[in-house]
C-alpha cells in the first residue's frame, strides 16, 4: 500500500501559479529548454515565473509580448526529441503541439485534441516529411523541416506555460502551443 501511494504521489502533476482545473495540461517541454522572453533574452522554462513576459506568436501571425498566467509541470516516462534541418531541436511530450506551415501538429494528435484548448482546432500528426515545416520564432518567422523524431525512454520533468491569451510561445527557437 505504501508503494502504491508513493507511486501515485510521484506521478501527480505539480502546478506553479494559477491553475484552471477544467484544463489540466498533460503535454510539456523538457526542463532546461530556452523560452524566448519579451526582451529577446532566453530563460529556462522551469525558471519562468507567473507575471514574466515572453515573446508570443499571436493568431494574426505577429510576434508580441505576452504575460505568463501559470506554469504547469509534470513528469513523463517517455519524451521525444524533434530535430530540425537547421540544427534546432526540442524535447517534448507526444501531445505537445508545434506550429507548422499546415497548422498545429504533434506526435500524437489524437491525444492533443483531447485537451480543451485544441478540441476545435485542426491538429494533425507530426511526421518526418519534406512537406512539413516547423515554424521558427525568428523575426521573419522562417521554417525548418523535421528530419528526425527520437523516442527517449527516461523519467523527464516537463513544463508548459499558460499565457493570458491563446497565443503560442517560442522555445529553442521553435513556435509551440500552450
Amino acid at each position: 500500500m505504501r508503494k502504491l501511494i508513493l507511486f501515485f504521489l510521484c506521478t501527480m502533476p505539480f502546478f506553479v501559479g494559477a491553475q484552471n482545473n477544467s484544463q489540466i495540461h498533460t503535454h510539456g517541454i523538457l526542463e532546461g529548454s530556452a523560452v524566448k522572453m519579451a526582451d529577446n533574452s532566453t530563460k529556462r522554462i522551469e525558471k519562468i515565473n507567473v507575471g514574466d513576459k515572453v515573446l508570443s506568436f499571436d493568431s494574426n501571425g505577429k510576434l508580441a509580448p505576452q504575460k505568463v498566467k501559470a506554469l504547469h509541470s509534470s513528469t513523463h516516462r517517455i519524451v521525444y526529441r524533434v530535430r530540425l534541418k537547421d540544427g534546432k531541436n526540442l524535447v517534448i511530450t507526444d501531445d505537445q503541439p508545434l506550429w507548422t506551415n499546415s497548422g498545429w501538429k504533434s506526435i500524437n494528435s489524437e491525444k492533443t485534441v483531447s485537451q480543451d484548448r485544441y478540441k476545435n482546432q485542426k491538429t494533425s500528426t507530426l511526421k518526418i516529411e519534406n512537406t512539413t515545416k516547423v515554424l521558427l520564432g525568428d523575426n521573419d518567422t522562417t521554417s525548418s523541416e523535421v528530419i528526425e523524431i527520437d523516442q527517449i525512454k527516461k523519467k523527464a520533468d516537463t513544463f508548459i506555460l499558460v499565457l493570458e491569451d491563446d497565443s503560442a510561445f517560442i522555445v529553442n527557437g521553435i513556435i509551440v502551443g500552450q
